[in-house]
């Protein structure tokens, strides 16, 4: 598998070779995962159910780093433990980003609104960090998705790796760019087919909530609760198969960025 995986290939190449990999290994993934992404989609699910929805959250958090660290087992081979601290450093880091963007935000607010001749400004101000924010999403984004890759697969630290990692991805932005295009594309045609179960339950569920405010009587089912919670729950374990096809597709294209790093440094 090592061999095949770094060898210098195109967007399109890498996911044919991610598509190739995600079925020949389906049932290995299925045996590894199941449990995990059981618990997941149940703990979602938990979220339209009174009574348990308010610890919805922290279940699935629980569940996702299980998860998550089934997922990082299944590409770099270790021990449970050693991709537990992985999973619990990655989302650390993620938070901390949110953390940074979201004081960056709330700094621009308070400057804006703490100074009565700038305060009518304020909303234009948030606007444009917004288009800032979402203009270094595009740009970083897609090399922070290589980084990760990378981490999952190499034993390394964050410390170390996170800015190098970057520019190797940032050196390589085209074909991430269309890698996600792709991707972006095939995921969501299925993901429409897969969520609309979900759809129409939810829009039954619009009307309803209008017609009572009308006046009208109820016209759903007292049983609706527990359908909609199986159908949330279902919809996720479908929405994890695909998050699965597409962690094996960016497993191809951390591949092929290693390999043509590897050539550029030989020259």
């Amino acid at each position: 598998m090592k061999q095949e995986l770094y060898k210098t290939r195109s967007a399109a190449a890498c996911v044919k070779a991610g598509n190739k990999f995600f079925n020949a290994n389906l049932s290995r993934m299925v045996h590894r995962l199941w449990l995990p992404a059981l618990c997941v989609s149940v703990a979602s699910g938990c979220c339209y159910v009174p009574y348990v929805r308010f610890v919805s959250p922290l279940l699935i958090l629980l569940a996702g780093v299980w998860m998550a660290t089934q997922v990082f087992a299944f590409f770099n081979e270790k021990d449970s433990r050693a991709n537990l601290t992985k999973v619990l450093k990655l989302l650390l880091l993620s938070l901390l980003l949110n953390f940074a963007a979201g004081a960056i935000g709330g700094f621009v607010w308070g400057f804006f609104a703490s100074v009565p001749s700038l305060a009518p400004y304020t909303l234009y101000a948030l606007g444009a960090v917004a288009l800032l924010f979402m203009l270094v999403a595009v740009v970083f984004g897609l090399p922070y998705y290589f980084f990760v890759m990378k981490y999952i697969v190499e034993d390394i630290s964050i410390k170390k790796s996170f800015w190098p990692s970057l520019k190797k991805g940032l050196r390589h932005w085209g074909m991430l760019f269309i890698l996600f295009v792709i991707t972006g594309l095939i995921l969501t045609f299925i993901a429409l087919i897969a969520l609309m179960p979900l759809i129409v339950l939810s829009i039954a569920q619009s009307l309803s909530m209008q017609g009572l405010m009308m006046g009208d009587a109820a016209g759903l089912p007292a049983s609706f609760v527990w359908l909609m919670a199986a159908t949330i729950a279902l919809t996720t374990l479908l929405m994890l198969l695909l998050e699965m096809w597409f962690v094996s597709v960016l497993y191809y294209a951390y591949g092929s960025i290693e390999q043509q790093e590897a050539e550029r440094k030989a020259k």
